[in-house]
């Protein structure tokens, strides 16, 4: 591209083409470049968890990514910050893998944010996920009433646990630092219906009536 460039400018001027011109139109296509290259960011569903991977093939002036996650596909929060990838091949191709826990029930929406070391910021397209709901007898009693105590079994300490309606707006949240959660109260003004109880790595349906 230079090259012809130049014999346009020698063709037009002489002799006294202005060389100049070739070296700054060089300039300005190596700044065009983006500064990341994608090669393939993917969101799967791996259970009741979802598994995010994403591979680059160039990466000049590239500092971090940030994944972002989402329950309505428009107000997105960081999940996670990586710095270096999970594996990388001769320098060429870096792959990077995390794996989301603690999905909400229903979808979930997920963003690659790509920051360079002078503070520039790349937006990759949104994936979204459907997480199955799994559904299982270990709280008791289920069905249960509003601002009934229910309580949490099994053998996995739980510290926080999340109550969910189907559509995945948040109901009531718990949280226990000192000692394991062993049960959970269900809002006294709770509506009649099905709802969704994570606790922990585990994910519930309640009955209420």
């Amino acid at each position: 591209m230079r090259e012809c460039y130049f014999l346009l400018l020698v063709a037009l001027f002489g002799a006294q083409a202005p060389t100049q011109a070739c070296t700054n139109t060089a300039v300005m296509a190596s700044a065009a470049l983006p500064p990341v290259s994608l090669v393939e960011w993917t969101a799967k569903p791996e259970g009741s968890e979802v598994d995010l991977r994403w591979t680059t093939n160039d990466e000049a002036e590239h500092d971090y990514f940030v994944v972002e996650h989402s329950r309505d596909g428009a107000t997105f929060e960081p999940l996670v910050a990586i710095m270096n990838p999970e594996q990388s091949y001769e320098g060429l191709y870096r792959d990077y893998h995390f794996v989301h826990r603690n999905p909400v029930p229903g979808t979930n929406y997920y963003r690659l944010v790509q920051y360079d070391t002078d503070g520039s910021v790349t937006t990759f397209d949104i994936q979204s996920v459907h997480t199955q709901l799994n559904v299982t007898s270990s709280v008791t009693p289920n069905p249960a009433h509003a601002g009934q105590q229910v309580g949490l079994n099994g053998n996995e300490e739980i510290h926080e646990a999340s109550l969910y309606r189907l559509d995945g707006t948040l109901v009531a949240s718990y949280r226990e630092d000192q000692t394991a959660l062993s049960a959970v109260t269900l809002p006294a003004n709770l509506s009649t219906g099905t709802y969704v109880l994570r606790a922990g790595q585990q994910t519930h349906r309640i009955f209420v009536r």
